[in-house]
């Protein structure tokens, strides 16, 4: 039992994150209070991620060209072409959703991505320059591609804000990290195997959190949107599996894994933000970045079941 207990912050997370997923759509009451806790569990995600990282393996990553390289086209998919395409399938398919899920397709890779990379085995060094490289690209890309596709008015002020929020949201866990590992470096070495488990025990929290911080905005939603905005944001999701697919046999294995995490286990907690900023109440744009929580669990857990076995 205690071993199955610990499964569930590692190769089980997926079963943790749907119950904790179910608690969010289920637990009644109003939970709007809970919005503070997003930027603190996400700060935790980074933290615990970070203690895995010694500041020589990140700063070996920074130093390798090829590292750069290769992480630079992969943002580069997953910023403008993968949203592109899930544009372009929309406009045939169900048009009404199309910006929903465009804006969620634009986010950047997830902060909890680190974790599930270095749970998975793979690549965690170019995890973490995809999370920088998109995080720090995303306040340019998503304002230009939704004026540009979906026809809405950027806010400058707020891209500029958000820019110094992801840099803030990355910057103070790192530092923290680094200064627990050059102060406590006997205690980080010991419970090594317990920052990743807090780091994927932070993305599960995470996941009912945010669901529930921002429930009321889709308030007047059918049963029959739901479905739709479930069965789109998998097909979304299966068409980056598919852009993956294309890819893979141009990486390493560890860069796949990176990469599939990356691109699959998205930010949506940044395409919520917008979406209840810009259009509240608007259940064809917050819907989107709450089910996308669904595919984006499932897919992750499958292709580390695929790594393992490749």
């Amino acid at each position: 039992m205690t071993d199955f207990l610990i499964s569930l912050l590692g190769r089980r997370f997926w079963l943790l994150g749907y119950a904790f997923l179910a608690v969010g759509f289920l637990l009644p009451g109003e939970w709007s209070m809970l919005k503070p806790l997003v930027p603190v569990l996400l700060g935790g995600i980074l933290f615990f991620s970070f203690m895995r990282l010694p500041f020589t393996e990140i700063h070996q990553a920074l130093t390798q060209r090829r590292r750069w390289v290769v992480a630079s086209w992969l943002a580069g998919l997953k910023l403008l072409a993968i949203p592109v395409l899930v544009w372009m399938a929309l406009q045939y398919v169900a048009p009404a959703w199309a910006a929903g899920l465009l804006l969620v397709a634009c986010m950047p890779a997830g902060l909890s991505s680190i974790a599930l990379t270095d749970l998975q085995r793979g690549d965690r060094a170019l995890a973490l320059l995809l999370v920088v490289l998109t995080s720090l690209l995303a306040p340019l890309t998503v304002p230009g591609l939704m004026t540009v596709l979906a026809h809405a008015d950027p806010d400058w002020r707020l891209v500029a804000e958000r820019a110094i929020y992801i840099c803030a949201l990355l910057l103070i866990p790192f530092t923290a990290a680094q200064a627990c590992r050059a102060t406590l470096p006997r205690v980080v070495a010991r419970y090594h195997a317990q920052w990743g488990m807090s780091a994927i025990a932070c993305s599960m929290v995470l996941v009912a959190v945010s669901i529930l911080a921002v429930r009321g905005s889709w308030a007047g939603a059918t049963v029959g949107m739901l479905a739709t905005a479930l069965g789109l944001t998998i097909g979304a999701s299966l068409l980056t599996v598919a852009v993956m697919t294309l890819v893979a046999p141009r990486l390493a294995r560890a860069e796949v894994v990176a990469f599939g995490c990356g691109a699959i286990y998205v930010n949506n907690g940044l395409a919520v933000a917008f979406a209840t900023r810009f259009y509240p109440g608007d259940p064809y744009m917050v819907l989107p970045a709450i089910m996308i929580q669904i595919p984006m669990l499932g897919l992750t857990a499958l292709l580390g079941r695929h790594s393992a076995k490749a």
